[in-house]
C-alpha cells in the first residue's frame, strides 16, 4: 500500500510516460495510461484507510489524521474502506474529546460493516465510552455488553479493561471475557483494528 504522495506521483509518472511514447507512435503507452487509470481508480477507491487504522495502531495520531485527512471523497471508498474510515474518523475524535462527532462516526461505520470481530468490537467500545462522556450511562452499558458478546481476539483485553473500567467506575482485574483464551479466532493473530 502507498502513501498518497507515491500513488499521486506513480500516477502522474505513467500517465506522462504513457503520453510520449504514444505521441512517438509506441502503442505501448497504451498500456502505461491503462496502469495510471487503475492506479487513479485505487486511489479514489480504497484511499488511504487501512494506513490509518495501522497508524492509530501505532498511536501515530498525526500521521493517522494526515491519511484520513487526505481521503477527499470517502464515499467513493469500497464498503469496507468507507467503514473503516469511518472508524478512524470515529477514534481520532476519540482522541480530540469530541464525543458527539465520535458517536456519529463509530455508528457510520457499523452501519457500513467493518467486516472483522476485532473491529466491531473496538467500535462497540469507543461507543460505550463516547456515550458514558455524554452522560448516557444505559446506553454506555449496552453497548459495553453488545462489545463483550462478540467473538474477538485476546489482544483487546486491554481495551476491554480500560473502557469497562471507565464505564462502570470500577476497577476490574479480569474482564469476563469468554472468547478472548480463544486463540483460534480469525481475528486473533490480527490485533486490535485489522
Amino acid at each position: 500500500m502507498f502513501s498518497p504522495i507515491v500513488r499521486i506521483v506513480l500516477i502522474v509518472v505513467t500517465v506522462v510516460l504513457g503520453g510520449m511514447m504514444l505521441s512517438s507512435g509506441n502503442v505501448a503507452g497504451w498500456g502505461f495510461l491503462a496502469c495510471g487509470a487503475l492506479f487513479l481508480f485505487g486511489y479514489f477507491r480504497y484511499g488511504s484507510v487501512y494506513a490509518a487504522i495501522t497508524a492509530l495502531n501505532r498511536q501515530d495520531f498525526r500521521h493517522a489524521r494526515s491519511l484520513v485527512d487526505s481521503v477527499f471523497f470517502p464515499r467513493l471508498l469500497a464498503r469496507r474502506h468507507f467503514a473503516n474510515y469511518h472508524m478512524a474518523s470515529g477514534w481520532l475524535a476519540m482522541i480530540d474529546d469530541e464525543f458527539d462527532a465520535a458517536i456519529e462516526h463509530l455508528t457510520h461505520a457499523r452501519e457500513a460493516g467493518l467486516g472483522t470481530n476485532n473491529n466491531e468490537c473496538i467500535a462497540l467500545l469507543f461507543l460505550a465510552a463516547a456515550h458514558k462522556q455524554t452522560g448516557c450511562q444505559q446506553q454506555a452499558d449496552e453497548l459495553l455488553l453488545a462489545a463483550k458478546e462478540i467473538p474477538h481476539g485476546s489482544a483487546l483485553g486491554p481495551l476491554f479493561r480500560q473502557i469497562h473500567d471507565l464505564v462502570t467506575g470500577e476497577t476490574a482485574d479480569e474482564v469476563s471475557d469468554p472468547d478472548s483464551e480463544n486463540d483460534s479466532n480469525e481475528d486473533s493473530d490480527r490485533g486490535p483494528g485489522n
